[in-house]
């Protein structure tokens, strides 16, 4: 019995050399990353295709890790799913399974140096500026128009443009109040992107809800500094007196019943729910195409929770745009998601429609998840819990991670990590339970 304590004492046991190796090769990896997230490169470099056009963004074989003196967090392991234009997509799963650091790899936003996005690619269909030979974005300008609107054409048939007081052109002005620019449509890399050119899209193309709206806010500013700023950063050539009435209609368009009062207020003064709505207009102010909603309803009562569902499904139609909505509770996925993924241990384990994964779970860690769920119509002294504990992020096993908290398991499931079925068109499973199609006849 000794022995057995020793060795198992031993496993979790490292020594101080070993501890030395660690730092040493973690330092050495960490540098090589935060140099190509510095580099300058040309952007045909992290430019690329959709796999699927119908997509706005597609997470492809994902690989975010942590670098720690006892060795490497695999928090997101190979994840692979994507959320369609226009949809919105449910991440779930418990406390600790990637949730999250995949929302934060999208944005870059894992926290360096030790967080690191080590391979895979994460595809976002953007609205890029149109860059001239040097480098700098191409303005465009207003023109002279005579009364019927066409514009009026010089001797030699080109464009008059508007001239102001000082005989410079004038630049035209876009929906937000800002300078507009030529703008195309490309399909970039996240992942290979260099900070300086993440900076173009984060904020203005893709927009994130952070889960805790009082750690979030920042506590020495008024609401109304903190929504200015995202304007002032994101919509260039913005002046202070359109930045402030785009951030008291983004307040209006959140339900705040006194927009010019809240402006001038500081987050303490705010209660839980007006907090949120607040961190959902920052959120909007520059017309995303995706929102990241990273558990939007965490601490907030069941009305004020129903209210803000309410509010970003109502908003999600008004900008057309899509919603990643990362959650643990299963009962606001059910009510906004059109898809979703379920993520254990850092690996997507189950994906498809809502329809599919609430009325046909298939993955036991699924199955799990919805029986621990509490019903009306439930009798039982006590709640359902999924038995054992999630595998040790630093030391993964080479088998399915659930394997050993799984009440089906086989002898399958003792070999290597089961890849994908495709059990239907629109449903994914990695288990051994299942076939191309359909469920294994001898566990079925």
């Amino acid at each position: 019995m000794a022995d057995i304590k020793s060795q198992d004492k031993k496993k979790h046991y490292i020594s101080r050399k070993e501890s030395r190796e660690i730092a040493k090769n973690n330092s050495r990896q960490i540098r090589n990353f935060e140099k190509q997230k510095k580099r300058k490169i040309r952007p045909e470099e992290y430019i690329t295709e959709m796999k699927d056009e119908r997509n706005i963004v597609e997470f492809d074989d994902l690989h975010t890790f942590f670098f720690s003196d006892a060795g490497t967090v695999k928090a997101v392991n190979g994840v692979t799913f994507s959320v369609p234009a226009g949809s919105t997509v449910g991440v779930v799963g418990e406390s600790g399974c990637g949730k999250s650091v995949t929302s934060l790899s999208l944005m870059q936003l894992v926290q360096a140096p030790s967080g690191q996005i080590v391979s895979g690619s994460i595809r976002f269909r953007a609205d890029m500026f149109k860059l001239d030979s040097h480098g700098n974005k191409i303005p465009v300008y207003e023109t002279e128009v005579d009364e019927n609107g066409n514009d009026i054409l010089d001797e030699n048939g080109n464009k008059q443009f508007k001239l102001d007081s000082r005989g410079k052109k004038i630049i035209k002005k876009n929906e937000l109040g800002g300078n507009m620019y030529e703008m195309e449509t490309q399909v970039v890399d996240i992942a290979k992107m260099p900070t300086e050119a993440m900076r173009m899209i984060r904020g203005r193309e893709i927009s994130m809800i952070f889960q805790e709206p009082m750690t979030s806010l920042n506590p020495v500013f008024t609401i109304g500094n903190q929504l200015d700023e995202v304007g002032r950063l994101h919509i260039e050539g913005i002046s202070k007196e359109k930045v402030k009435e785009r951030s008291i209609e983004m307040l209006k368009l959140v339900g705040i019943a006194d927009p010019e009062g809240v402006y001038k207020k500081f987050p303490h003064q705010l209660s839980g729910g007006m907090r949120q709505r607040v961190m959902i207009a920052i959120a909007l102010l520059c017309n995303p195409k995706l929102i990241v909603a990273d558990e939007p309803t965490t601490a907030l009562d069941v009305t004020i929770q129903a209210q803000i569902l309410d509010l970003l499904r109502e908003i999600k139609g008004k900008i057309n745009g899509s919603i990643m909505l990362i959650t643990h509770d299963l009962g606001v996925v059910a009510e906004m998601a059109d898809y979703v993924v379920v993520m254990y241990a850092g690996k997507v384990i189950e994906m498809g429609t809502a329809e599919d994964i609430f009325d046909r779970p298939l993955h036991p860690y699924t199955i799990g998840l919805q029986k621990s769920k509490p019903t009306v119509d439930q009798v039982a002294d006590e709640l359902y819990c999924i038995p054992g504990f999630v595998p040790n992020p630093i030391n993964m096993p080479n088998y399915c991670y659930f394997r050993d908290r799984c009440e089906m398991c086989t002898e399958k499931c003792a070999g290597e990590y089961p890849g994908y079925v495709q059990v239907t068109p629109t449903h994914k499973v990695a288990c051994y339970l299942y076939k191309e199609g359909a469920k294994e006849e001898n566990n079925g």
